[in-house]
């Protein structure tokens, strides 16, 4: 294949250079993959442009783990030119693959703002609530009517002959601007609903994205540890070489790189389970790629209980659906006093008539108006009372409601509080026993490097190592949780 090309590497010039990396691309991703054969989940992802030679060029997308450029010269050789076109594009592609996929829970919470279906369904259903409002509010629409006289009444004047009249009811006033009310104070609901699934949607976000995060650099951790491990098998490999250790110091150690290695792909297939919730929650492709950036510190609650709880009671809009539910009832109790009281009804009436033919009285077949008023009394007032009690005892019970919810809120900032103090001891204690330890390694490795004993407590060490640095970050990964969680009740 290569001989195909060999007059375009006797001279160098940027037009060769282009086509050497169209020609060897492929070969080179084959070798990146195999390089970092299931640990690609967290390190790049491949895509394809088109090169300006026609080829398509396979490139790396840096996600969490930089590149490590040193290993170029592995994989592409001598060629100078070629590893300076390689290094510039991983670095252009590299920025634009940050600038795409990286992003924080808060701008993914921004995007969830404007894609989510089930808050679109909600906002629409309290625009659909405001409708009502003009429904409620006019008066009831006037009755008109038309007759004939089949067999005509006579009168002074002649025979009427046909009807046509119009009435107007009027409810008691105030009762339209109180069912106004009414319904402007049910679309109140609506709104503190939209804000407690906002709470629970951005909290959802942030909880998904940690549990991403988590596992990102639980592959990183043990890829560090993989490093070493290497690198001391290499150790062990020498001394086996030259006689001074045995050849299950080498067998030993590569257990242990295979172990992690199959580590980091269970850790790769539970990558899809808080990359799938993410994007559901954006609503788009489930497969869409979330990067996650930058190193987590331990989390700090600033917020004093006490203080917490008062938010709470006074400010969720979990809570404050129950006040306005009860303002709603009150206003049907107000709105079924009124309906309780007369209504009232204006109406004309206009008669035709015709001549007489038999004399010719003063006005003959002068035509009839009639004006006249109506008053609608509700006599049957059990249904106005038992509509009084059930609104009654709505508002007990939503107070009862309240207050269990409130209990609830309580109880579980409590546990959350809990929570982050187990996650600070956690972090504490395995900061200091990471310092330890590593401490304790060094110590082994120039034993073993030097006298070649305390291999198998080197190896126990590097596990526990490993575990340590695990149990560090869930604690940091808790830290945030419990955070994420608090702001759920105090963000709004």
């Amino acid at each position: 294949m290569w001989l195909a090309y060999f007059p375009f590497l006797l001279v160098e010039n940027p037009v060769r250079d282009l086509i050497l990396v169209a020609i060897t691309a492929s070969n080179i991703f084959a070798r990146l993959k195999a390089r970092w054969s299931g640990r690609g989940g967290n390190q790049m992802f491949s895509t394809n442009i088109k090169s300006l030679t026609g080829f398509s060029l396979p490139t790396f997308g840096l996600t969490s783990k930089p590149f490590d450029f040193k290993n170029l010269k592995d994989i592409c050789g001598e060629n100078t030119s070629l590893n300076k076109i390689l290094v510039m594009h991983f670095i252009f592609v590299g920025i634009i693959t940050q600038t795409v996929l990286s992003q924080s829970p808060q701008q993914l919470y921004q995007i969830a703002l404007q894609n989510n279906p089930e808050l679109k369904a909600m906002n629409q259903e309290h625009q659909a609530a405001l409708t009502k409002a003009p429904q409620v509010s006019q008066l009831p629409q006037p009755e008109l009517g038309v007759g004939g006289f089949i067999l005509p009444v006579e009168t002074r004047l002649g025979a009427q002959r046909a009807r046509v009249g119009a009435t107007q009811m009027f409810p008691w006033p105030g009762t339209l601007r109180l069912q106004k009310e009414q319904v402007l104070t049910e679309a109140e609901v609506f709104t503190e609903r939209i804000a407690a699934f906002q709470l629970n949607l951005r909290y959802q976000i942030v909880t998904s994205w940690l549990e991403l995060y988590e596992v990102r650099n639980s592959q990183q951790i043990i890829e560090n540890r993989l490093v070493l491990l290497s690198a001391l098998k290499k150790l062990a490999e020498t001394k086996v070489a030259a006689g001074k250790a045995s050849l299950a110091d080498v067998l030993r150690v590569d257990l242990k790189i295979k172990e992690l290695s199959q580590q980091i792909k269970i850790l790769d297939a539970q990558l899809r389970k808080p990359q799938i919730a993410l994007n559901q929650l954006l609503n788009r492709p489930l497969e869409t790629l979330v990067e996650v950036e930058g190193e987590l510190g331990f989390a700090e609650l600033s917020w004093e209980k006490d203080s917490l709880f008062r938010r709470v009671d006074a400010y969720h809009p979990s809570l404050r659906i129950f006040g306005i539910q009860q303002d709603v009832a009150r206003k049907s109790m107000e709105v079924n006093q009124q309906a309780g009281k007369p209504s009232f009804g204006l109406g004309a009436d206009y008669i035709t008539v015709s001549q007489r033919s038999d004399m010719n009285p003063e006005n003959n077949g002068r035509d009839i108006l009639q004006i006249r008023g109506t008053l609608s009394i509700p006599i049957y007032r059990k249904k106005y009372q038992a509509r009084q009690q059930e609104e009654e005892l709505k508002i007990e019970a939503l107070e009862n409601r309240k207050e269990a919810t409130s209990d609830l809120f309580w109880s579980k900032i409590e546990q959350v509080y809990a929570d982050h103090e187990k996650a600070l001891l956690t972090y504490e204690l395995y900061r200091d026993q990471i310092k330890t330890v590593q401490s304790t390694i060094k110590i082994l490795e120039a034993d073993y490097s030097n006298q070649s004993r305390g291999f198998d407590e080197l190896i126990q060490l590097e596990a526990q190592l490993i575990d340590y640095d695990l149990e560090l970050l869930r604690a940091v990964v808790m830290s945030h949780k419990a955070k994420a969680e608090v702001e759920k009740y105090v963000i709004y």
